[in-house]
């Protein structure tokens, strides 16, 4: 198998997919890269933004690795362009990989293109737009280049309402991938529980299946709110708080060995206690802040953690 990268202008992939209508699945985009180009690596470059987190974690999830450039002010515009940061990236790496396939439609990268496929390195250029591809571009990748458009049908986001009633375990585990309205959210989150409680036999898998809904659904403070109301009038509310809590329990479970093994370290005789009580404190604090942010209620969590209701309302807060 070949050991190829792929370099991502994240910023005009965005804007190439938008502009002709469709959007990325991130997940499937990976896979394709993957399958089709044997990329074993994809480095994605943005520009940060602070409110973009929950799109930032979006795309490490599906298996990309974000280079961030700061971003600048010009006028009111937002300035965040990658070119310097991908070239630079490109050529230093240029001896970990066999060959390179390149992300973009600009023509700021036609010179580093020409250096790549001079060297034999240049795989493919996929250009996120077929009215606005450079033909600076064009012409420096010659025939190793082709649109997104072309293939989108393999890449592009899915609708969730055409699966959510699915009785495909998978399809329904991933409804908060596929795209959805923003008001529908909190309907898409649950529903994909009562698809796993109605598919998985298998508690165990129930447990890693029903934290994965929650990390793909990354709820608002607000939907949590929707979320937990919903939740007391489904008929499948026990089939999914059970593994809920059993994740719970398990996390705490990890935090008292985290703890005692912190003690070990210390060398201290006290370090015993402590780190069994610091230790499982703190995971009880860490997974309380989590499942707070992913809506469960907070009389569950309490009587889970060991915290106090006041003490995890007061993570609301922070």
């Amino acid at each position: 198998m070949k050991n190829n990268y792929a370099f991502i202008d994240g910023q005009n992939l965005h804007m190439g997919t938008s502009t002709e209508g469709w959007r990325i699945d991130f997940g499937r985009f990976r896979k394709y890269l993957s399958d089709k180009y044997d990329v074993t690596r994809a480095f994605f470059f943005l520009g940060y933004i602070p409110k973009n987190k929950k799109l930032y974690r979006t795309i490490e999830v599906a298996g990309f690795e974000i280079i961030f450039k700061e971003v600048t002010l010009q006028g009111s515009k937002i300035k965040g362009n990658v070119d310097v940061e991908l070239t630079l990236e490109a050529a230093v790496r240029i001896d970990d990989y066999d060959q390179a396939v390149l992300v973009t439609a600009d023509g700021d990268f036609a010179c580093l293109v020409r250096y790549l496929y001079g060297q034999k390195k240049l795989k493919m250029v996929l250009s996120p737009s077929r009215r606005d591809c450079s033909s600076l571009l064009k012409k420096s990748a010659q025939r190793k280049i082709c649109a997104l458009w072309d293939f989108r049908d393999k890449i592009r986001t899915i609708p969730a309402l055409e699966y959510i009633d699915s009785r495909n375990i998978v399809a329904r585990i991933n409804l908060p991938n596929m795209h959805h309205e923003p008001d529908q959210r909190v309907e898409i989150c649950l529903r994909a529980q009562e698809g796993l409680a109605q598919l998985e036999p298998d508690p165990n898998k129930r447990i890693k299946y029903i934290d994965f809904i929650l990390q793909y659904a990354n709820l608002s403070e607000s939907e949590q709110a929707r979320y937990e109301a919903h939740l007391q009038q489904s008929s499948y509310k026990e089939e999914i708080m059970g593994p809920v809590q059993q994740a719970i329990e398990n996390s705490l479970r990890q935090g008292v060995q985290q703890g005692v093994q912190q003690g070990r370290e210390e060398g201290i005789q006290q370090g015993w206690e402590k780190g069994i009580q610091q230790g499982a404190h703190e995971k009880a604090v860490e997974m309380a802040r989590t499942l707070v942010s992913k809506g469960v209620a907070t009389d569950v969590i309490s009587d889970a953690s060991g915290l106090s209701e006041e003490e995890i309302r007061k993570l609301l807060v922070h």
